[in-house]
């Protein structure tokens, strides 16, 4: 499971506790999938970043998306000419108060720094970088940490010298398996260190639930896993859900 299956996953069961704003911020559109097959012109993130009217679009119970699409790409050719084009997102959130109508915001982003996912990051309080066991993803999860803390020392405010980038980074694996020494390896590397919380194990069931276009959430009260044989991995990925849960509110 990457990273848009984790937002989704994330995004669905925050909705079990309050009103939750999904943001698609890929153009790959893959999280939006997800959630509709058609959605609304004026639902799109491209909008925003046009000056043009943003309204989210009701995809199920107490949760809202503003949408991805191709046009994103476009988007961010647009932002390179515009002054301070990594705090429009921010700018946003503070004067739509978009904020007061939501308990949560989840953004699903593009797995690299361009001016739309630094957007992302500046607004954030929680980022959440999703990792497989290897040597690159290693290296990405500390590029990560490095390209936050170079955002917080250039976006700062001119009197205060206080950064308007307030956000924590925090890891999770990915495909992990019991019975490989590469996995034991991400593990034990992975012990101790304060920004790791838990792993996703290397299961089918994720694919499934991307075929379906659902999350896994609603795949585990499907029928077919009820088996007692799946009891397991499904706490095991509830529990890691939670825990990301129980992180992000202790930010607030």
């Amino acid at each position: 499971m990457g990273k848009t299956a984790t937002a989704v996953n994330v995004g669905v069961k925050l909705s079990y506790y309050g009103r939750v704003l999904f943001i698609d911020a890929d153009e790959s559109g893959n999280a939006t999938k997800r959630f509709t097959s058609a959605a609304d012109e004026q639902s799109k993130l491209s909008n925003l970043f046009r000056s043009k009217e943003v309204v989210p679009m009701n995809v199920r119970h107490n949760l809202d998306l503003i949408s991805g699409s191709a046009e994103l790409e476009a988007v961010n050719v647009e932002l390179v000419s515009r002054i301070n084009n990594t705090t429009i997102f921010l700018s946003y959130l503070n004067k739509s108060k978009i904020t007061e109508k939501y308990d949560y915001i989840v953004i699903d982003t593009r797995n690299d720094s361009n001016i739309i996912t630094n957007n992302m990051l500046v607004a954030s309080d929680m980022i959440l970088g999703v990792t497989d066991p290897s040597a690159d993803g290693f290296e990405a999860l500390t590029n990560l940490v490095g390209h936050i803390e170079y955002l917080k020392s250039e976006l700062t405010h001119p009197v205060t010298n206080e950064s308007y980038v307030k956000a924590q980074v925090f890891f999770i694996g990915n495909l992990i398996r019991h019975n490989t020494r590469i996995s034991r390896q991400f593990k034990e590397a992975m012990k101790g260190n304060s920004r790791y919380l838990g792993y996703f194990h290397d299961r089918t069931a994720f694919n499934e639930a991307a075929m379906q276009r659902i999350s896994v959430l609603d795949l585990f009260e499907q029928k077919d896993y009820q088996d007692k044989k799946y009891d397991e991995f499904k706490k095991d990925t509830i529990d890691l859900i939670d825990r990301i849960k129980e992180t992000l509110d202790t930010l607030y």
